[in-house]
């Protein structure tokens, strides 16, 4: 929160199609939230010093996203009572749904924004409880200085 009590939100200019066109994470929030894959998206850009560089703190009770088999295959390899096992099982269902969902934020930016020129990334901070994480997303070569 800034001084005035209101969120800390995170805005730049962006080059699209050569016009410059102002983004805000909350309209990134937005649309993150429209994906469906996070039960609570939390804006946290404004508390990051990194140029470029939105931040979300995301959480989902549904924690596992499988191609068709695949936990099954997994769980086979996997021996009774081997909590570690488990563990590795889930923390790998929890990136793979965390790639699946970014991949599609991504292209609702495209999309939506028109911005050609984001990468993404993100922190697991539990899986115990569902996803929580932090997704960072970076807006590249079209940042004004």
């Amino acid at each position: 929160m800034d001084r005035n009590g209101g969120i800390l939100l995170k805005e730049f200019n962006v080059i699209i199609d050569n016009t410059i066109k102002l983004v805000g994470s909350n309209m990134v929030e937005r649309i993150i939230t429209d994906t469906g894959y996070f039960d609570s998206v939390e804006d946290i850009s404004g508390q990051l010093n990194v140029e470029n560089t939105m931040g979300f703190n995301v959480f989902s009770i549904v924690p596992m996203i499988h191609e068709e088999g695949d936990m099954k295959n997994q769980e086979d390899h996997i021996i009774p009572g081997n909590n570690e096992g488990m563990e590795d099982l889930l923390y790998r269902s929890v990136e793979n749904y965390l790639e699946i969902a970014l991949e599609e934020i991504l292209e609702e930016l495209k999309v939506q924004l028109a911005v050609q020129n984001v990468t993404s990334n993100y922190s697991i901070i539990d899986v115990e409880d569902g996803v929580n994480a932090i997704l960072y997303l970076y807006f590249g070569d079209y940042y004004l200085h």
